[in-house]
């Protein structure tokens, strides 16, 4: 067993972070028809306006200007429906497992990489932060990203 995992190692490492985001992804859709709060339909109802009425309406709500300045664009492609608002945090989440995969990688190991991608894809308050129309996702993308980048820099 031990060399068969030996032998296939790199193919592992490949498809371990792509089969997390996966499952993290499926876990995030099943749920993401749930009714809106307050304030994902505050955050909704601002990329309806310009770049500018966003900036000065931002400072009221509880989400970042670019976490609305990402969402807007991203409505702007893909349409306003809140399912389709609440993919995008998703997405961040996905990106994140991946990141947090070649940190975790780079530091400790394939075989710790493995373990937390998937613990961090089944991580229920990860699973809902990704089933919402908030800025959470995007701003533990950001961090994880950073940290990793001064990593590599420090070392």
């Amino acid at each position: 067993m031990k060399k068969f995992l030996q032998d296939r190692k790199r193919i592992i490492c490949i498809l371990a972070p792509l089969l997390a985001g996966m499952i993290y992804l499926i876990l995030c859709l099943v749920s993401l028809g749930h009714s809106v709060s307050t304030s994902e339909a505050y955050s909704a109802y601002l990329v309806r306006f310009d770049f500018g009425g966003i900036w000065n309406l931002a400072g009221s709500g509880t989400e970042p200007p670019l976490y609305l300045f990402l969402l807007k664009i991203w409505a702007h492609v893909f349409g306003h429906a809140d399912f389709v608002l609440r993919i995008m945090s998703a997405m961040f989440g996905a990106l994140t497992i991946l990141v947090a995969y070649l940190w975790i990688k780079y530091k400790h190991g394939a075989t710790a990489a493995i373990i937390g991608a998937f613990l961090l894809a089944i991580t229920p308050f990860f699973v809902r932060a990704g089933q919402e129309i908030g800025a959470i996702t995007l701003v533990t993308f950001i961090v994880v990203a950073a940290s990793f980048t001064l990593q590599i820099a420090l070392d």
